[in-house]
């Protein structure tokens, strides 16, 4: 399962139990000019886990201007 926060605000929740698969769920999120905070929650029942984020523009074009900070 996943929980997602965008900027202290749970934007997502899915406590489905799968294996990490891209596209799985999709989201559309308000991002804001400058610094925001992405966080994500994943819950883990067996086996290895993992997540992946793709953020896209409206149109589905990538983000290319987008930094990512651990």
């Amino acid at each position: 399962g996943i929980k997602v926060w965008l900027n202290g605000t749970e934007v997502h929740a899915n406590p489905a139990a799968r294996p990490v698969a891209r596209a799985s769920d999709k989201v559309n999120v308000p991002f804001r000019q400058g610094r925001n905070l992405l966080v994500l929650k994943v819950t883990q029942g067996t086996g290895e886990w993992g997540a992946c984020l793709r953020p896209t523009h409206p149109d589905g074009t990538p983000m290319t201007d987008l930094v990512i900070a651990e």
